[in-house]
């Protein structure tokens, strides 16, 4: 799930770790804290999560996260962007759905890199 403040005495690395163990996240079993990935622009908080074990990306204090960024997210993850449907006379005049967000899993074998990735 996506979860926009939150907080409490540990931060967000502790309002994560209660989720793990006792919330909507449990069925990620124990080792589940490795399977979650943090992203924020508060290098505090992505230090706590990090010693947590949980994966952080760091997000940009300004402007926020950018097409570049879902894109290193989604390879990290083994996904990758989804085409976007194709243009209808409404949408062609209101502009290009491309960088949208929406992403779907990758089919290619040996897909997944790095520290991105999540199981």
């Amino acid at each position: 799930p996506l979860v926009a403040k939150a907080v409490g005495f540990e931060g967000k690395a502790g309002f994560i770790e209660e989720l793990v163990r006792f919330g909507s996240l449990r069925h990620l079993g124990p080792e589940g804290l490795h399977r979650v990935l943090l992203v924020d622009d508060d290098v505090r908080e992505l230090a706590r999560a990090k010693n947590a074990g949980i994966q952080t990306y760091a997000a940009p204090k300004e402007g926020g996260l950018q097409q570049a960024d879902f894109d290193q997210l989604f390879e990290g993850l083994g996904l990758q962007p989804s085409e976007p449907p194709p243009p209808t006379p409404a949408r062609a005049s209101m502009g290009s759905t491309a960088g949208s967000g929406l992403a779907t899993p990758r089919n290619a074998p040996g897909s997944h890199s790095g520290s991105g990735t999540a199981t």
